[in-house]
């Protein structure tokens, strides 16, 4: 159930290492263990590992698969619920996008599904204008189900 966090741009981890910190992202009790490192380090720490983890490659990606059942989902989202593609944010590839938007690629899929329930059923609020919230609220378990696996191949 845990992020890969390998090849994730550092203004990302930064900022959720910071959001652990100041209680933003606490949506159950696995988040805990976050809060308390998160609590222990300096600024200077967190960066240092944000620098860290993003000086490592992003974790090996299959193809994205054509045909998968979400790939207009992925791709030009639906105008008919008002959802944003994935790609506008996170990249054609799932490999992430500007500052603090993380790469999907490679995500294992009960991170993907933990977190896409957490913005969608709202325990978590520290997306940018509610960003995340807003994709999110109108996504079925079905749904957020093959996301997580599209993104994990």
């Amino acid at each position: 159930h845990w992020p890969a966090l390998s090849g994730q741009r550092a203004p990302y981890t930064y900022k959720m290492l910071l959001d652990y910190r100041d209680g933003l992202r606490h949506e159950d009790a696995r988040a805990e263990m976050m809060v308390v490192l998160a609590r222990m380090m300096s600024e200077q720490d967190m960066a240092d590992v944000a620098a860290f983890y993003a000086a490592q490659p992003l974790p090996g990606r299959a193809p994205l698969k054509k045909g998968h059942p979400v790939n207009d989902l992925v791709r030009r989202g639906d105008p008919q619920r008002l959802i944003t593609p994935c790609a506008s944010c996170h990249g054609v590839e799932g490999q992430g996008g500007r500052n603090e938007t993380p790469s999907l690629a490679g995500q294992r899929p009960e991170y993907l599904v933990r977190t896409l329930k957490a913005f969608r059923d709202n325990p978590r609020h520290n997306d940018v204008h509610q960003g995340m919230a807003q994709f999110a609220w109108d996504l079925s378990d079905e749904e957020i189900r093959a996301l997580a696996e599209y993104y994990a191949r």
